[in-house]
């Protein structure tokens, strides 16, 4: 997931705007295809939980100012029910992270991803 971020992180190409500019029939330059070099690494985290009641989610911010870290995403508000992790769809979140190789942007994101805390608690029965 995340694909096209993670490529305008890395290189410099934004594959969202180009994907629509042609769905639009707008004419694309090359420049807007051109890559540049802005990470030797770059990747996705996805953030899971236990089964329960989300009651909240904290530390987003601090993992957020973390070392190599893009982007942090918490797909749930309160409430929700997290059942048994399945597919992508029952995902928390995600950290995008960049560093200078594949192995440090995944450091950074897991490190970053380690330091948020999703609350739960028992509630009624997940169907799953």
């Amino acid at each position: 997931g995340h694909d096209a971020e993670l490529c305008e992180a890395a290189l410099g190409v934004d594959l969202n705007g180009l994907a629509l500019a042609a769905a639009l029939g707008e004419e694309i330059s090359t420049d807007e295809l051109s890559t540049e070099s802005r990470a030797g690494g770059a990747c996705t985290v996805f953030l899971t939980a236990d089964a329960g009641m989300l009651d909240g989610v904290d530390d987003l911010d601090q993992a957020e100012q973390s070392e190599g870290v893009i982007r942090v995403r918490a797909y749930r508000r309160p409430g929700f029910a997290i059942g048994e992790l399945r597919h992508g769809a029952d995902r928390l979140g995600a950290v995008q992270a960049i560093g200078s190789s594949r192995a440090e942007a995944l450091r950074c994101g897991e490190a970053a991803a380690a330091l948020i805390r999703f609350r739960t608690s028992a509630g009624a029965p997940v169907q799953t």
